[in-house]
């Protein structure tokens, strides 16, 4: 009887000219494509980062070159920076360079807190137990409002400045590379905006606390393997991602 109605129900729709299927079309050619996206993907293959020369400081990705500065962030800026600033991409960066600049805020404040801790050790035993009352509070702030009248948290905020380039096979921009960033360093350094290339070890450590969020308050800490990908050091290859 259901089916009856049901036939019924889809002749009647095709006199109106109203659409009796749905969705996908399991049958499309799209289909495998769109499991194929929706698949489970190893997450060290979908980063570019390959390798590196510590000689240069330079960084050798799947299909590109460039390099990474770790810079003290802006607390203001007047139109004289704006100016330099802007000029930095007009007039220094190339054509075709890729200029990213990534503020993190980072929840890693272990290490700052204990030097504030080993400042006051040796002054007395009093002032050693309320740094480390404090410190012991402090670290809270890392995952956790101090203050129940909003939002509190703590953070050590890093800038970063990611300069990179396609390139070709067996194509090698090195000294290109090192040139600009001198370029870009001494334009830093004129606005009072020190930079320094970012060690491969810290390098690491920061992606690989990005893309593995944890509770715990001191950075990842790894040493760099020249031998494998940097891909491979940086993730798990036990790791994967879906997209939904």
């Amino acid at each position: 009887m259901f089916e009856k109605l049901s036939e019924w129900g889809n002749q009647l729709a095709r006199l109106v000219g109203d659409r009796i299927q749905f969705g996908v079309n399991m049958d499309h050619q799209s289909v495998p494509a769109i499991e194929a996206n929706l698949d489970y993907h190893s997450l060290n293959q979908l980063l570019h980062f390959d390798g590196y020369n510590p000689a240069t400081d330079i960084f050798y990705n799947k299909k590109s070159q460039g390099f990474i500065l770790e810079a003290c962030p802006l607390l203001g800026a007047n139109e004289e920076l704006e100016n330099i600033l802007t000029s930095l991409v007009t007039d220094v960066l190339p054509f075709n360079t890729d200029l990213q600049f990534i503020l993190w805020g980072s929840p890693k404040i272990g290490n700052i807190l204990d030097r504030f801790e080993q400042a006051r050790s040796g002054n007395g035993e009093v002032y050693e137990w309320l740094a480390k009352k404090r410190t012991d509070f402090l670290k809270m702030g890392a995952f956790k409002s101090l203050s129940k009248q909003g939002s509190f948290m703590l953070r050590d905020l890093r800038l970063f400045i990611a300069v990179s380039q396609s390139t070709g096979k067996n194509q090698d921009l090195t000294d290109k590379f090192i040139a600009l960033r001198d370029d870009i360093v001494s334009s830093l350094k004129s606005i009072q905006m020190p930079a320094i290339n970012l060690p491969i070890n810290e390098f690491i450590s920061v992606i690989t606390d990005a893309l593995h969020p944890s509770s715990d308050v001191y950075p990842k800490r790894s040493e760099w393997n020249a031998y494998d990908s940097l891909s491979q050091q940086i993730c798990d290859p036990e790791y994967f991602v879906r997209v939904f």
